[in-house]
């Protein structure tokens, strides 16, 4: 194990205060005794901070669907401190203190806010109780009062600053300059020559002063030495561009020793025009998971069919290989276990002859020698020069598909107009889950489920769908593998942007994702999207008159990442 990762997304300070410490307590035991296990009081400031419901095992070896949340409540759900004895009388069973935040919570989930409660374990305290609350019913504590403080003294000194030594020289005549070393890295900046003082001699006082108050930065100069002459004029706007100067280049040297890389081992590529023109007759790829859809939207105007599999069985994936009757291109997922993943490339070698081209969409995907051209696709999250390069277009990579978070100028900024594919129709995905919220309800371990297998289609997970507070259905897909599923919950209207084809970046082909649809409304997609890029009057249309007023996004396009 090299390094264990702790999510705080959208968490306060104080939670990343008490995990950390925790799970840093953690590794120090058991890397002194070799073996740990957590006290109770380590569970309860871990539970206190934020829990849904208790603690799971995540994703590991066996897991079971049902285990993995709390079907309760969404949210914090604190800690167990008392119960309601009698009306109007608590029984503690943790210290309590009056500014915690503190509820009681029946069992079906609806809270009662209750304050100013305040004692010791095992107390009966009186208290005004709403009216909601029954006897026997639990006392939470949200929020422990005492555990913030705490946390927040042990954060005091978390901007604590590197100490760091200098070295300033100047001499009439000469270029100013200042050296800095953190003992490891030394870095040397000049600035102007400098000049003849008129008035006051150089002040040794002020010069170090100046140059020590290094403000925001996490370094602190511990020591400097100078070599100054009494007759150098150096106005405190050189002083300060020299130290900053200096901190911002020791940062960068300590940026890339800690990646383990130079700075020309991954040069940012050129420019170029940040967004060429048009190459002659944009391509129009059509993307879908079985063959017959494929089949229909190469009969409607497609330029090239992209296999997109959602089964990874090595017999779902003979059969679909065994109904092409044309060449396609490979869409890779841009999430699969690596023994599917590893059967995915033998049966890609294996019908090498169908296919044109992989769209690879995970850095794993690179590490593998596939059948056909490499295209960098969506899944990449590509979202400029630096990350294109990184991912190799240009060095055996010549197409990519931009991060479909990116706006329309954003896109144009990256450049490689004639080489880049823009996803212009399709449902897109807005999560991934490793478990199956149906299984969930059943039980049972994730890996042994095959449910959909066995019931209806109209029972299967893609006829469902996940309902918001709004009404907004979003569908659900299966992927299926030998590993267990992953469940892709799709947006619950598809991104189109027909009524803005003049708006979009130039681009080598223009993609459209089906999922679905049926195959009249497949064939009516891929039909205008063809006649678009003919430059005909698509909204003139019998096939546009039918899509027109069905609801849709423009996702990114004209957002951006936000």
């Amino acid at each position: 194990m090299c390094s264990l990762k702790i999510e705080g997304r959208l968490k306060r300070p104080e939670y990343v205060a008490v995990v950390t410490r925790a799970y840093r307590q953690a590794l120090d035991l058991y890397e002194t005794y070799g073996e740990y296990e957590p006290e109770d009081d380590t569970r309860e400031a871990l539970l206190q901070i934020f829990n849904r419901g208790g603690f799971t095992r995540g994703y590991g070896p066996g897991v079971v669907d049902q285990e993995l949340m709390s079907h309760q409540k969404p949210n914090h759900a604190g800690a167990i401190v008392g119960k309601l004895a009698a009306p109007g009388r608590i029984l503690l069973s943790r210290d309590v203190a009056a500014a915690d935040a503190l509820a009681f919570r029946d069992g079906s989930g609806a809270e009662y806010p209750v304050r100013g409660v305040a004692g010791a374990a095992g107390e009966t305290v009186r208290a005004k109780t709403p009216s909601g609350a029954r006897p026997g019913t639990a006392l939470w504590r949200l929020t422990s009062d005492e555990q913030m403080k705490e946390a927040r003294s042990s954060m005091n000194g978390e901007n604590r600053r590197e100490p760091v030594c200098g070295r300033f020289c100047a001499k009439v005549g000469e270029r100013a300059a200042l050296d800095v070393t953190d003992g490891a890295r030394t870095v040397h900046v000049e600035g102007d020559a400098v000049e003849k003082a008129t008035g006051r001699p150089a002040d040794p006082a002020r010069i170090r002063a100046q140059l020590m108050k290094t403000g925001s930065v996490p370094y602190e100069l511990i020591d400097l030495s100078l070599s100054v002459e009494e007759d150098a004029f150096l106005p405190a706007s050189m002083l300060n561009e020299l130290r900053r100067r200096a901190f911002e280049a020791l940062g960068e040297r300590r940026v890339q020793d800690g990646r383990g890389c130079e700075a020309a081992a991954n040069p940012l590529p050129a420019a170029g025009d940040p967004d060429p023109d048009r190459p002659e007759g944009t391509a129009l790829q059509v993307q879908a998971p079985d063959m017959d859809r494929l089949r229909v939207a190469l009969s409607r105007g497609a330029d090239e069919a992209v296999f997109a599999p959602e089964d990874f069985t090595r017999a779902a994936l003979d059969e679909a290989a065994a109904q092409a009757d044309f060449p396609f291109a490979l869409a890779l997922p841009d999430m699969l276990d690596g023994e599917a993943l590893e059967g995915l490339n033998e049966w890609a070698w294996a019908n090498e002859g169908k296919i044109t081209a992989v769209l690879a969409s995970n850095a794993a995907h690179l590490a593998m020698k596939w059948p056909g051209a490499l295209r960098l696709d969506a899944g990449l999250n590509l979202a400029s020069r630096r990350a294109m390069a990184a991912a190799g277009l240009g060095r055996g990579a010549e197409v990519y598909t931009p991060s479909v978070e990116l706006n329309a100028g954003e896109i144009r900024q990256m450049g490689a107009g004639g080489r880049r594919e823009l996803i212009v129709y399709g449902r897109m995905r807005l999560m991934s889950l490793r478990h199956c919220p149906i299984r969930a309800q059943l039980g049972g371990r994730h890996s042994a489920c095959v449910r959909c297998d066995g019931v209806a289609e109209e029972k299967r997970l893609n006829a469902h769908r996940l309902v918001d507070r709004t009404g907004a259905a979003f569908p659900l897909r299966r992927q299926k593998s030998p590993g267990g599923c992953i469940v892709k919950i799709m947006n619950s209207v598809p991104m189109m942007l027909l009524r803005h084809v003049g708006r979009l970046p130039d681009a080598a082909a223009w993609r459209v994702i089906l999922t679905d649809e049926d195959m009249a409304k497949a064939a009516d997609i891929v039909s205008l999207h063809a006649a678009a890029l003919r430059g005909e009057d698509y909204k003139e249309s019998e096939a546009w008159r039918r899509l027109e007023n069905e609801p849709s996004t423009t996702g990114h396009y004209f957002r951006g990442v936000e």
